[in-house]
């Protein structure tokens, strides 16, 4: 598979170069599937447009992403989200939500597991409950419903609940066509080689989310993947992530990160992912 990464696109020969503008024009025009990685500070949002025009949201950043996200939201149409994933309850992950459902339909909620929740989460989710809305659980090997045709969100990950919420956290594996995209959320290291060990399969992924905000990262995983895309969705934070050492890991592979290229936007024809950055 070819992912084609657009701060080198004046490498490109002309008639590449055509090619590639013509794809973005059509891609644009919602003849594809669109996935961004949306800019909330140290925290994940993932939202999700299919070829018909559902959408999907994967985590929504903290309290302090609400506007941002209902900006962009508006500012590209979207009037409805169909699904919303909570990957692991951790405020910089479901916070965003909290406003933005007062605002916005949401027709399906997905969560993970956890043997034990912040109280505030529950708190939030109980009173949800009470006006109806129901939360359907994640586990290793659910698939989550098809956004449209073609499209199939598979659950690599959690099987057993550990301790650590971050371990927790829902792994997702999309698929469109021939292209692949890894959702890794908050894992550890740990269980990102757990992960390259259970499921050689991912080794063919266009694009692959960096654990936890860029850190800490296993050197096995990152060399793992052929030829992927990394995106590390990150902020200002008081933890040091990403730490250097994680920085010069990522040395020589193709990344982008949110803090310094704003949203980044992953468009495929079911052959082909195109990157491009807003920054």
């Amino acid at each position: 598979m070819l992912t084609l990464t657009f701060t080198k696109i004046f490498y490109f020969l002309f008639a590449c170069m055509i090619f590639l503008s013509t794809f973005f024009s059509q891609a644009s025009a919602g003849q594809f599937l669109d996935v961004r990685f949306l800019n909330v500070g140290y925290g994940d949002s993932i939202l999700i447009r299919s070829p018909d025009n559902s959408y999907a949201m994967i985590d929504a950043g903290d309290a302090s992403a609400s506007q941002r996200l209902r900006e962009e939201l508006s500012g590209s149409g979207v009037k409805e989200i169909g699904t919303a994933i909570i990957t692991h309850p951790h405020e910089n992950h479901y916070q965003g939500f909290q406003e933005l459902v007062q605002s916005l339909p949401i027709n399906q909620w997905f969560i993970n597991r956890e043997k034990e929740a912040p109280p505030e989460y529950t708190q939030w989710q109980q009173m949800l409950e009470k006006q109806g809305i129901e939360f359907f659980l994640l586990s290793k090997g659910d698939t989550v419903p098809a956004l449209s045709e073609g499209i199939k969100i598979e659950v690599l990950h959690p099987s057993a609940l550990g301790p650590d919420i971050n371990d927790n956290s829902l792994v997702l594996w999309l698929t469109y066509g021939n292209t692949a995209f890894l959702f890794t959320s908050d894992i550890g290291e740990k269980y990102q080689e757990k992960l390259i060990a259970d499921y050689p399969f991912i080794k063919k992924a266009d694009c692959v989310q960096l654990p936890h905000h860029g850190g800490p990262l296993s050197e096995r995983f990152i060399n793992f993947f052929d030829h992927a895309v990394f995106i590390m969705s990150t902020g200002p934070n008081s933890f040091g992530i990403p730490g250097s050492a994680d920085i010069q890991k990522l040395k020589g592979k193709k990344y982008f990160r949110t803090d310094r290229d704003g949203i980044i936007f992953l468009k495929s024809d079911g052959e082909i992912v195109g990157v491009i950055s807003s920054q």
